[in-house]
């Protein structure tokens, strides 16, 4: 059983497996621990992952990626606007007011939502670590998400899992998984005064930073903050936009017009920019970038930094946003951690150490930390493991408001969860009501700075009611809401209980029975007579006040939520033509499959027939076979290109029908040989042993010896008179001394051989038995007789015993 943490980046994926000797990080088919975060869409088949990377530049405009941006947001933010603008593929708004992205799929024109997109990169990646688990299946996951996520993009991000047949545990931020892989390793966390740790994640999209508190055994995060446009994407695209312009300027050409050219140099900036962060000076080529026209430049890290100039004066923001809500300074930090691929841009690392005082460690593998971390963390929460006792207490990224109306009219509004509350986190809320009321929750406008530029306030509505269960005598009825926000980060309602409080009268307690002392007939102490009489006065006045107690009773109260999320009627349509998919894609990879071997037989035979099978096949059949050959060729890149999977089957069959009897005599020319070795080997081992003088064999008649020796002849004559007649035969012939039968004849000698030499020598004559004398039968008075009927040793028992005795 294997438990998986995946990391689910905006372009990579990582996927790491929990296992009983740790957690490793996984390799793709391609033996990358990276794959992209892309969907193809083809005219017979999706391409997932690296296969997707590969056909992206011919099927630019069905080639999906970005999710990230676009899951769990509406069309209108200004975010999605300025984003989709990048993007090859169409993107329109949804009758929900969210994302469809448009493409052609399989001859046909579709539209499918961003988590239905990222279901099938789920998918994929469950493919690849269940390949690696051994085709077990994965039980649980845990995956990553950025610490700025929203409810809405929580909820799509669950989605996604669930049409990918995910069973996922917890939604993840990303330094706080990074968290937890950095402190559960340490061995010198303190018990009492936690240190203090900044994790900065520099990723493709966005820059993360929090601040944990650590000590033994216990993780705890003070604060969060980002900047979601200043992560390696943003550094690629002032390249990109500089060489636009010198492309424009020397070459006369617009590469914004050409999609295809954007992706190809976009590709190219990349790699200049993975260049300068170890380099002062990287080159740019690109080969018939468009127009047939070769584009060559150069670019220095002097000049990347004064064009990322306004990327990198943003950094220090979040740095000091995360820690002012820590309530921490730069000097309170006892390590920085810098994690991320973009980590590695010089500029960006040297801002942080000035912005810290301190030089940035590197101890955590930069892409590989958020999937350990999120595996780690499945394996705790899964119950198949048992790792060592470390909590991780996240914050609330986000200051939810719920609002209501007190009276009609007269909305109320109250800070439920603040922003740092620790996840989970539960609040119970009471209500006088006599109707059914709604709830709403929104995001705090302190908060709202901290959201998407356009995005919604909005959260979700909890409906409490029909009906309201009042009391019988009371205008309103007490209701206890319980709110939630769990392991995502999501806020949900448990549970709303109406509470009913009455007074009761208890029946007054029975009397005591008669003390022990008066059963055992032994009589009191007589009292006062004034004492006694005002005893019993006083217990007649408390038998008269009847005892007065609370009582509670809970009833449930029915609650309807409206909050962000695929419909389950959605989500099952969706999980459906998602399953529906792979059959297809399952269905195209083995016909794929078919015609390969079809076609690698063609040429393998082929090639072999003119040289290594030549003199094991026929003239007239070669020439035939030669011809056949390359008709299956022609007809493979003519009508075969879209035959079904029998059909390639079948016309395999149909040339393996030819081929296999020349690969068999092939095959025996080059085994028959050390088989007659054998065969001859063996005939003269046993022979030799039964013709011997072995004593060991002094038991066995001549008779049955000569047995032996006869069926060695035999078996040698045989072998004699097979490869005369074998050897008289061309190549291209019938064998008639096949390896299999020498190897049967090796049996049959080997058997018939055993079954004499083996047969064990007949026992040894009993020795008579010689009548016993009568003093030979007495016994023997010995000291060893004499020891025997002494006294067992004494233990201290029985020293104990003995003691009691002589009294």
């Amino acid at each position: 059983m294997s438990v998986a943490g995946i990391d689910v980046g905006n372009a990579a994926s990582c996927v790491a497996l929990a296992r009983k000797r740790g957690v490793d990080v996984i390799l793709n088919k391609e033996s990358n621990r990276e794959t992209p975060t892309l969907v193809s869409f083809g005219q017979k088949q999706r391409f997932i992952g690296t296969d997707a990377k590969g056909v992206q530049a011919t099927n630019i405009k069905n080639t999906v990626g970005n999710l990230k941006r676009l899951l769990g947001k509406k069309f209108k933010e200004d975010d999605v606007q300025r984003d989709i603008k990048k993007l090859p593929f169409r993107v329109s708004e949804a009758p929900d007011g969210g994302c469809l992205i448009h493409v052609n799929a399989l001859g046909n024109d579709v539209s499918y939502t961003p988590e239905a997109v990222m279901g099938m990169v789920l998918a994929d990646l469950k493919v690849i670590a269940e390949r690696e688990n051994n085709g077990l299946p994965i039980t649980d996951s845990v995956l990553s998400v950025p610490v700025y996520f929203t409810d809405s993009e929580r909820h799509a991000m669950l989605d996604a899992a669930r049409i990918a047949n995910l069973n996922c545990l917890r939604l993840m931020n990303d330094t706080a998984a990074t968290a937890l892989g950095y402190g559960i390793y340490k061995t010198d966390l303190p018990d009492d005064k936690p240190i203090h740790v900044a994790i900065v994640d520099a990723g493709e999209m966005a820059l993360q930073v929090c601040v944990i508190a650590l000590q033994k055994g216990k993780l705890r995060v003070l604060s969060s903050a980002w900047d979601r446009h200043l992560g390696g994407s943003d550094f690629d695209d002032v390249i990109f936009d500089h060489f636009v312009k010198e492309i424009l300027s020397s070459k006369k050409l617009d590469v914004m017009s050409n999609q295809r050219a954007c992706l190809r140099l976009r590709m190219a900036c990349e790699k200049l920019k993975k260049i300068l962060s170890t380099n002062p000076e990287a080159p740019l080529s690109v080969e018939c970038l468009m127009e047939d026209t070769d584009i060559s430049s150069h670019m220095t890290r002097e000049k990347f930094d004064e064009l990322a100039a306004g990327i990198i004066s943003r950094i220090p923001r979040p740095l000091q946003a995360a820690l002012d809500q820590a309530g921490l300074k730069a000097e309170d930090i006892d390590n920085v951690e810098l994690i991320g691929g973009s980590s590695r841009v010089p500029a960006l690392f040297e801002t942080v150490k000035q912005f810290f005082g301190k030089e940035p460690s590197r101890t955590m593998n930069a892409k590989e930390c958020v999937s350990r971390g999120c595996s780690l963390q499945c394996a705790m929460l899964s119950p198949i493991f048992r790792v060592k006792e470390f909590s991780v207490e996240e914050a609330v990224p986000y200051t939810v408001n719920f609002t209501w109306e007190k009276e009609p009219g007269e909305p109320t509004t109250s800070a439920v969860f603040k922003r740092g509350n620790s996840i989970p986190s539960t609040k119970m809320l009471t209500f006088y009501k006599s109707e059914p009321f709604t709830i709403s929750a929104d995001y705090d406008d302190d908060t709202t700075a901290n959201l998407p530029s356009g995005s919604l306030r909005h959260i979700g509505d909890f409906k409490v009611g029909p009906p309201i269960p009042v009391p019988e005598g009371q205008e309103k009825a007490k209701l206890k809401v319980k709110v939630h926000i769990n392991l995502h980060g999501i806020l949900c309602l448990e549970s709303v209980q109406a509470v009913e409080e009455t007074e009761v009268e208890e029946p007054p307690a029975e009397e005591k029975p008669a003390s022990a002392d008066a059963e055992n007939g032994e009589k009191a102490p007589e009292a006062d007579s004034k004492d006694a009489s005002a005893a019993d006065a006083s217990a007649e006045g408390a038998a008269k006040e009847a005892k007065k107690s609370v009582r509670v009773r809970k009833t449930d109260v029915a609650f309807t939520m409206a909050l962000p999320g695929m419909s389950p009627q959605t989500l099952a349509e969706a999980t459906a033509a998602e399953q529906n998919l792979q059959k297809i894609d399952r269905a195209v990879e083995e016909t794929n499959e078919r015609k390969n071997a079809l076609e690698g037989y063609v040429y393998d035979m082929r090639n072999k027939i003119y040289d290594a099978y030549s003199d094991f096949i026929g003239p007239d059949v070669k020439d035939k076979f030669l011809k056949q050959l390359d008709d299956m060729e022609e007809w493979l890149y003519d009508e075969g290109e879209d035959a079904e999977r029998s059909v390639y089957i079948k016309k395999l069959n149909e040339l393996k029908q030819i081929g296999e009897p020349v690969e068999e005599r092939y095959r025996e020319m080059s085994t028959r040989g050390p088989a007659a070795e054998r065969l001859l080997a063996c005939c003269n081992k046993f022979a030799g042993l039964a013709s011997g003088g072995d004593p060991k064999y002094a038991h066995i008649s001549d008779e049955e010896k000569g047995r032996v020796i006869e069926e060695c002849q035999k078996a040698s004559e045989w072998l004699r008179e097979k490869q005369a007649l074998q050897e008289s035969l061309p190549k291209h012939e019938v064998p008639v001394l096949m390896t299999h039968d020498i190897d049967k004849k090796i049996e049959a000698v080997t058997r018939a051989s055993e079954a004499v030499l083996n047969k064990p020598p007949p026992p040894p004559p009993k020795a008579e038995e010689k009548p016993a004398n009568e003093d030979d039968s007495a016994p023997m008075d010995t000291e060893g007789a004499a020891r025997d009927e002494e006294a067992p040793m004494e233990t201290e028992e029985d020293a104990k015993d003995g003691d009691a005795m002589e009294n």
